[in-house]
């Protein structure tokens, strides 16, 4: 985006908003002629959320707007505006501007961020929700009931409560989370979190283009979660799909209400509780979390179990290791091949393999039944597995097919939320007992976290 100019106007307008003369107005929204400047703050209307100018500790010159938690200890940043182009100096503002956008706007009246908007409403009005969501609307009503621009369609490095990752399935373009580049930098780093647009039925996380984790497509269950040993706080995921999109939100209540995830410079993706009692932001669970969460940690046609305190890398039944030379010093990537090759006509048969997060790379189909779902594979030569679920939960009806063609990719067993996938065999192969070896990658705890959580 281009430096904008605003006309002289503004330019005195924020001269003596910087002196702390403002107009009287609501002190939770942001109105034309009423901007914040760089000791100033805006608040929800519970005060959890406070919106203002903050620097990184190591800096006393560069200046960033962004939304933070209000009430608790240090400063916790869950949204940063400018994250690319920091202010540079004492002065600046933040202000809905004479054509209704929200804009960042340094001492000469030059927009160095922008919600950018054409076509929009002047008298607008931006207010910071309770659930640190900070909206533009029409201050004399849409008459949608929806907004002109909000935070939460605009993420950075954090995914709160209420907020939803959406993927458009025609247009291909989704909201993601992009890590700062060190904890002192909130320019985008090197790791983003969204839904895949290959698979939208799955979130990925990437370093750069390469995935460095994968959550599993979405399974039946349109919501999931755990209660705490007490039974009185719940942390629930929920996912929607239907021919327009698909989207992930979550929710969380008692000791998980104030919950957030947030995906580190490092790569990881963690999800953090407040503890009252303790005073700090304590740990749920973090991804990747071993060498199991790690994109293809068994090659193709493998799959990684945790047994006891290690992770194992095993072959689906009616597999074997590609070259066990490789698999008996630690090197997976070869993968497994087939015992027996494929007839590749309707006398092929297919194995259940339970209790599997399901590979990646998948096609879906809607409203068809088990039969249909298993006839689809056999039809098709290159077609290598598939997997069938009942919609349930809400307003859902109906049911999800998903297919693979060729290798079968990034295949791990989770006992508690994994599926049963079915994998496509030489008839010979039915009734045979298939006992597979084990292969140790490290010893590693089990982690509760994992266990619950299949889409983050």
């Amino acid at each position: 985006m281009g430096l904008l100019i605003f006309p002289s106007v503004w330019v005195h307008m924020l001269m003596f908003s910087s002196l702390g003369i403002l107009c009287a107005g609501d002190d939770r929204r942001l109105l034309p002629g009423n901007p914040i400047s760089i000791n100033q703050t805006l608040t929800s209307s519970d005060g959890t959320f406070a919106l203002g100018f903050f620097s990184p500790e190591n800096s006393t010159t560069r200046r960033y707007a962004g939304i933070w938690y209000n009430n608790l200890p240090g400063r916790t940043v869950v949204w940063v505006a400018n994250r690319e182009a920091p202010l540079e100096g004492a002065s600046g503002v933040l202000a809905v501007t004479a054509d209704g956008n929200i804009a960042l706007l340094d001492g000469d009246g030059t927009a160095v961020w922008s919600t950018n908007l054409s076509g929009i409403p002047t008298n607008t009005s931006a207010e910071l929700l309770d659930s640190g969501n900070l909206v533009l609307a029409d201050a004399a009503g849409d008459g949608g009931g929806g907004y002109l621009w909000q935070s939460f369609d605009n993420p950075t490095d954090h995914y709160l409560p209420t907020m939803q990752l959406r993927l458009d399935l025609k247009t291909g373009r989704g909201q993601s989370l992009v890590a700062w580049r060190d904890p002192q930098d909130p320019s985008p780093g090197r790791f983003s979190l969204g839904i895949d647009p290959r698979s939208p039925l799955q979130v990925v996380l990437r370093e750069g283009s390469r995935i460095r984790w994968r959550g599993g497509p979405w399974s039946a269950r349109q919501a999931i979660g755990f209660r705490d040993d007490s039974g009185s706080s719940m942390f629930v995921e929920y996912s929607a799909a239907d021919e327009e999109g698909v989207s992930v939100s979550y929710a969380g209540t008692g000791a998980f209400a104030l919950s957030r995830y947030v995906l580190r410079p490092t790569g990881d993706l963690d999800v953090l509780y407040w503890n009252h009692r303790a005073s700090n932001w304590s740990l749920i669970g973090s991804v990747p979390d071993g060498p199991c969460e790690i994109y293809e940690p068994c090659g193709p046609f493998g799959y990684c179990e945790f047994d006891g305190p290690s992770a194992l890398c095993r072959c689906l039944q009616g597999f074997e290791p590609k070259d066990e030379k490789d698999w008996a010093v630690g090197n997976f990537s070869g993968g497994c091949v087939r015992r027996l090759p494929l007839a590749l006509d309707r006398t092929d048969a297919f194995l259940k393999s339970d209790a599997m997060k399901l590979p990646d790379k998948f096609s879906v189909s809607w409203n068809v039944s088990a039969g249909q779902c298993e006839a689809a594979c056999l039809e098709h030569r290159r077609c290598t597995a598939y997997a069938f679920a009942n919609l349930s939960g809400g307003d859902s009806v109906g049911s999800r097919c998903l297919l693979w063609d060729g290798e079968l990719l990034d295949l791990a067993r989770r006992v508690n939320t994994g599926e049963d996938l079915f994998v496509r065999v030489a008839a010979s192969e039915l009734g045979k007992y298939f006992s597979p070896n084990f292969w140790s990658i490290i010893f590693l705890p089990k982690s509760v976290f994992h266990i619950y959580h299949h889409h983050f």
